[in-house]
């Protein structure tokens, strides 16, 4: 099944390890959006890793994942 995922759900699945991050990263899924999204969420990275209490390399790895199933 394909959904169109706006920016802010992938910052939402960024932020807190939730079900929104398990949908995300569910294979019976495939998420579409925008190539902007990514422009999107370096904009707010800062804002993403003090909310969310991670590094930047936890940010990368877990940015990875979510953008390799879309």
């Amino acid at each position: 099944m394909r959904f169109v995922v706006d920016t802010s759900r992938i910052i939402a699945a960024l932020i807190k390890d939730s079900a929104s991050r398990n949908i995300h990263l569910s294979d019976k899924c495939e998420f579409l959006t925008i190539n902007f999204a990514q422009s999107e969420i370096d904009e707010h990275k800062q804002e993403i890793l003090e909310k969310a209490r991670i590094s930047e390399s936890e940010f990368g790895e877990v940015l990875s994942l979510l953008m390799s199933h879309r």
